[in-house]
């Protein structure tokens, strides 16, 4: 399980990079001069960000998965629901085009965590489960 988390961790690593650090280079490159001076590359370099933040979260989604926790894979996905009506809201009403990455960061980073609190805890109940004939589980 940790060598596929940094593993899922780290290869978008490089295409995060690129688009953070050039991403007015970038947009020129695809489009020309056509997003010059625009709020395009932060936003392009957030939503990078955003996007990394979701890379990390799949090793426990399939963790859960192999623990057979489809009910706490349920109840951590309704958190997205939660946030995009209420803070996802309110950022992209606040600062517009540039609140949408900020709310995907604000949605992704907290899925992120319930994911692996999620994981942690199934993880944890399956370690304490009992073997037919009252044996503890190695």
């Amino acid at each position: 399980m940790r060598r596929t988390q940094r593993l899922l961790a780290f290869a978008p690593l490089p295409f995060c990079v690129v688009l953070v650090g050039f991403p007015q280079q970038l947009l020129q490159l695809a489009y020309g001069a056509r997003y010059a001076g625009t709020a395009m590359p932060v936003v392009l370099a957030l939503a990078a960000v955003a996007s990394c933040i979701t890379f990390a979260k799949y090793p426990f989604d399939l963790g859960l998965l192999a623990l057979r926790s489809t009910r706490a894979i349920f109840y951590v996905y309704l958190i997205p629901v939660g946030l995009l009506l209420t803070s996802g809201v309110a950022l992209i009403h606040s600062f517009g085009v540039l609140g949408v990455p900020l709310s995907a960061m604000v949605i992704n980073s907290t899925l992120l965590f319930a994911t692996w609190r999620a994981y942690r805890r199934q993880l944890a109940r399956a370690r304490t489960a009992e073997l037919p004939g009252g044996l503890a589980r190695a």
